[in-house]
């Protein structure tokens, strides 16, 4: 269930999952990028950077 959800791996991974909502319809997607560090709230800026259009 998580996985159909939550788009997660590296940066490749996530930017195939965000164009399947693309292609499917969707005009805008809403990304909320973490750190990958466990138990870190902290934003992964370079993540977001290389998704963000």
């Amino acid at each position: 269930f998580v996985d159909a959800m939550v788009a997660w791996g590296d940066v490749d991974a996530i930017e195939r999952r965000l164009s399947e909502h693309v292609d499917a319809g969707a005009t805008q997607v809403c990304i909320q990028v973490l750190h990958p560090s466990a138990g870190s709230a902290a934003v992964d800026y370079d993540a977001l950077a290389a998704l963000a259009p």
